[in-house]
């Protein structure tokens, strides 16, 4: 493990953590001047007491700020509606496929969430000043600053927990998958320039355990989620363990199949490749029911997608209390996509409480909307359906989700779960463009003729 601490330039190779193999729940980071003195110090460690690894660097899965959309039409529950595509589009706005969104208002018409539903965004810190989440933000830990209240610095977070559970009917701002009762803490380890490392997210982890044993004992009936909108390509052991343990609380870990556009078969993208009780991957998919080109997949690892694709959600605003100006701001990545499953997920559970984390995986995959060559990209072959999952989740006829998907094939669940072997998908768009072309030139031609 030396020379690969010493060689790799993913670890922070002056940085370690070190812990007791009796006590691997707790982890000291050790810091050096130079990777010559840690290596000597890791060197002389008694391998009978003690275990070490480097520390390892995580980042946001944003790729860019996407362009300002025009509004679709149809009836809207908060102003802003008209520029959330990935919720709203089925009322026939101008997605060239037509209902490419997660069909969220006739799941809202069974359940609009839970009180006893804690979602714990991990994450840059979230603005709770905003009024569309007011209220939803109930507990917090600053890695970097503990005792303190996390302030989001880099504007990721915010708009990453505005995406899951801003307040809906609110007469006020966005809607988020989750319009109704939903808490959520929030866990900063990502800096503000939306970096992380595994020390400072092992802070949070072990924030996290604590706060899920207070939670538990004060209500039995309450559910654990986790938005994981970040990653990293080389694994932590310590990360992946203290992740491993949540499992005793019925955690379920929503994470990003990352921004890289290669194959999780293939390659290690971590906490998408972690084995975790009930963990689900997702790949971001766009306006055209297609995976986004930067997102990451693998038929095997990755189980489902969703839109991630020019999502309008919150970022920090001005101003205090009284005088506070809200701001908004269209981005695309994975980081985008996870929060829109762990809303749906966030709904099931409150469809049917008596699930276990790994039965809502599992609505989850198979109450897919079915895009024809996803199953070379996602385990499930399709992209996110929240009516579709909370009709299962209630034991209810699940051909009731289907809708007529232009260019997509519904069979209203039900899909098989074994990974294929990774192709390229058609590219539907081009399809149409040479279509439209040769549509064109007929009536030119036909034009020609006449004159």
């Amino acid at each position: 493990m030396v020379s690969n601490f010493i060689s790799s330039a993913n670890f922070a190779e002056t940085k370690i953590l070190v812990r007791s193999k009796e006590e691997i729940h707790d982890s000291v980071s050790l810091s050096f001047e130079n990777a010559k003195d840690a290596r000597e110090f890791s060197e002389d460690l008694d391998p009978e007491v003690h275990e070490w690894e480097p520390v390892v660097t995580f980042s946001a899965d944003d790729v860019q700020i996407g362009s300002p959309l025009a509004p679709p039409s149809g009836p809207m529950i908060d102003p802003l509606n008209g520029n959330q595509w990935s919720l709203f589009s089925g009322h026939g706005g101008i997605d060239s496929f037509g209902t490419v969104d997660i069909d969220a208002e006739r799941a809202w018409a069974i359940t609009t969430g839970s009180p006893n539903i804690v979602v714990y965004v991990m994450d840059s810190g979230i603005d709770t000043r905003d009024p569309d989440l007011a209220g939803r933000v109930t507990s917090g830990f600053d890695a970097y600053n503990p005792g303190q209240n996390p302030i989001d610095q880099a504007g990721h977070g915010t708009h990453v927990a505005s995406i899951l559970g801003a307040i809906g009917g609110n007469n006020y701002g966005i809607t988020g998958v989750v319009p109704g009762g939903l808490e959520i803490a929030d866990g900063r380890f990502l800096n503000a320039q939306n970096q992380g490392d595994s020390d400072s997210a092992l802070r949070v982890i072990r924030w996290m355990e604590e706060d899920m044993r207070r939670r538990r004992e004060i209500n039995p009936n309450v559910k654990f989620l986790g938005s994981n909108s970040w990653g990293g390509d080389v694994k932590s052991d310590f990360l992946e363990q203290a992740m491993q343990r949540l499992a005793a609380y019925e955690y379920l870990p929503i994470t990003s199949a990352g921004n890289h556009g290669g194959n999780n078969d293939n390659r290690d993208y971590y906490p998408c490749n972690f084995q975790l009780v009930a963990n689900t991957c997702v790949a971001a998919s766009d306006r055209l029911d297609l995976k986004s080109s930067f997102s990451g997949f693998g038929a095997a690892s990755v189980h489902l997608m969703a839109p991630g694709d020019q999502i309008y959600a919150i970022v920090p605003g001005s101003g205090s209390q009284g005088s506070y100006q809200s701001r908004y701001e269209s981005k695309r990545g994975t980081s985008q996509a996870v929060p829109h499953v762990t809303g749906v997920a966030a709904l099931i559970w409150a469809a049917n409480p008596n699930l276990t984390a790994s039965d809502v995986r599992q609505v989850l995959v198979q109450s897919v909307d079915r895009i024809p060559g996803a199953e070379n990209f996602v385990l499930s072959g399709g992209r996110l359906n929240a009516y579709r999952a909370v009709l299962m989740a209630t034991g209810q006829d699940p051909s009731a989700a289907n809708r007529k998907l232009n260019a997509t094939t519904n069979d209203g669940g039900g899909c098989s779960l074994n990974a294929e072997e990774v192709q390229s998908s058609p590219n539907f768009a081009l399809v149409i463009v040479f279509v439209m072309s040769l549509i064109l030139l007929a009536i030119l031609r036909f034009r020609s003729v006449r004159s």
